[in-house]
């Protein structure tokens, strides 16, 4: 698949080259200086608590408490995992905002997309919070079960949406897959959209053949289901790293359809509340690189390839500007999350 050399791609693509330099500008621990000249032996708190505004099980639940230890083999103190959901993971950020102490022995590991939605209906600002960089990043696919399905690939799924209006139907919560009936819906392509709250319902519905396509993160998909229970027909971002999976843009523009698919990506990363980086710029910079050299290491990461997970751990200066670009194409989609 050929990946875009401008606009975002390419930014995307530069900031992916920077992070071969990552592990040689993390620091020594226990040996490193912050900006302010402060020399920092170890981690100066007891603890270190990831709240996760989800319920346990999902995607960032599993990654969180999968990195934990390693965190914990890094900081030297013990590490533990706290579910905060509700509220579309607004009772996360807000209690973490309010409630929790500024010294950095809280964070919060949380999905661009929902983050993102929460800023655009005014519930916190995006600055309230500050990244401490990004641990990993998954790629909307479109998806059919070869079970309950005779679709053969993406140009076929069109086609067939085209001949049949309406009939066609996915499981729809906020997020990537409304935006995607906008982009079909705008070229006289109507499929039929299902209401789910999240959690886990519109995978079920998926796998049990009550739907007839299906759009997820390939990476959350392919972590806990059998292959043989989804067949992916088309990537919806032109920056994916699986250049054996079909480019949904590059079929539309085959067909003569001129409106096309944003990159879609959602970064997984950690959070603070901007108060700590303010108040503790030393601790913000050691925290940020414990978390990159934990995401590192060579024991975790044979563990994540196995699950189908990609972790492209990046520092706060190279995950920022993609995650605000990310951040500017939701906003421009903001009535389908």
């Amino acid at each position: 698949m050929k990946l875009r050399t401008t606009g975002f791609g390419s930014r995307l693509l530069g900031l992916l080259a920077a992070t071969v330099l990552l592990a040689s500008a993390l620091p020594v621990f226990g040996q490193g200086t912050s900006s302010s000249g402060k020399a920092l032996t170890s981690w100066p708190v007891g603890s270190l608590t990831i709240i996760v505004p989800y319920n346990a099980g999902g995607t960032n639940d599993r990654q969180a408490r999968a990195l934990a230890p390693y965190i914990q083999k890094v900081l030297g103190v013990p590490v533990k995992v706290e579910n905060r959901p509700g509220g579309g993971t607004t009772v996360g950020y807000k209690t973490h905002k309010t409630n929790d102490p500024d010294d950095g022995s809280y964070i919060i590991y949380g999905h661009h997309s929902t983050f993102s939605t929460a800023v655009i209906r005014g519930e916190y600002k995006y600055d309230d919070f500050t990244a401490l960089g990004s641990m990993s990043s998954g790629h909307p696919v479109l998806m059919v079960n070869p079970k309950h399905s005779n679709v053969k690939d993406f140009k076929d799924f069109l086609q067939k949406v085209k001949a049949s209006p309406n009939k066609f139907a996915q499981p729809v919560g906020p997020g990537w897959g409304r935006v995607f009936d906008l982009i079909l819906q705008s070229q006289g392509l109507v499929t039929r959209a299902i209401p789910v709250d999240g959690g886990s319902s519109d995978r079920v519905m998926f796998m049990a053949g009550d739907v007839d396509f299906y759009i997820s993160d390939y990476e959350s998909m392919a972590a806990i289901a059998d292959p043989s229970e989804y067949k992916v027909i088309a990537v919806l971002s032109e920056i994916s790293p699986y250049p054996e999976f079909t480019s949904a843009n590059k079929v539309m523009k085959e067909l003569g359809y001129k409106t096309l698919f944003p990159n879609m990506v959602t970064p997984r990363y950690f959070h603070v509340k901007s108060e700590f980086r303010q108040k503790y710029p030393e601790r913000f910079e050691y925290l940020a690189a414990a978390l990159q050299k934990a995401a590192m290491d060579p024991e975790f990461a044979a563990a994540m390839r196995k699950t189908g997970y990609i972790f492209d751990a990046r520092l706060p200066k190279i995950a920022d500007p993609v995650q605000r670009e990310v951040f500017a194409t939701i906003s421009k989609y903001k009535d389908a999350f």
